[in-house]
């Protein structure tokens, strides 16, 4: 006797744990969880209306992986059936060690790669993927890169920075996306 998952309930299941929380509006909150943050919150506007998108809970208890992540990840699936997944750090002053930094985008890469595996997701589907530090720091941070995750799989994706003195900001999601 065999028992298949359906994708469908993985992924409500997920979404009743609030671990994927759908997007419903035009823009996408993200919040800095540390409470003496410099760097409160960001705001993402001009959202594709023919995209759907999803906001990960990298606190969530859903996963218990070790080692911090980044505050959120947004996912967005365009009508073109291409997956973007956008990793946003958000970085108050100082920004210090970048190694750690780049050890919560390879954390959360692989958070993301259990959940596309859970989901059957990956197949057939261009991915792109993005590594967003959103900083008080001026940091020139912007390259492609390779992540490796999970000991075997490596991932191409691009690294951009993006500097405010404000401790709240917007940014078009088109802007991290070129």
């Amino acid at each position: 006797m065999t028992n298949s998952l359906d994708k469908e309930n993985i992924f409500n299941f997920f979404k009743a744990q609030s671990f994927i929380q759908e997007i419903g509006s035009s823009s996408i909150e993200i919040e800095e969880k540390s409470k003496n943050a410099k760097l409160k919150k960001v705001t993402l506007t001009s959202l594709n209306t023919n995209s759907k998108y999803w906001l990960v809970d990298t606190e969530s208890n859903a996963f218990q992986l070790q080692g911090r992540k980044v505050e959120n990840i947004v996912l967005e699936h365009t009508s073109d059936n291409i997956l973007n997944i956008i990793m946003i750090e958000l970085k108050s002053e100082n920004i210090g060690n970048q190694n750690k930094i780049l050890e919560k985008f390879k954390n959360s890469l692989s958070l993301i790669y259990i959940l596309l595996n859970l989901l059957d997701g990956k197949n057939n589907q261009k991915i792109n993927v993005f590594g967003i530090l959103i900083a008080q720091e001026d940091k020139k941070w912007n390259e492609k890169s390779t992540l490796n995750i999970l000991s075997s799989t490596s991932i191409r994706y691009k690294k951009k920075s993006f500097y405010t003195k404000s401790s709240e900001t917007i940014i078009s999601i088109d802007k991290l996306l070129i």
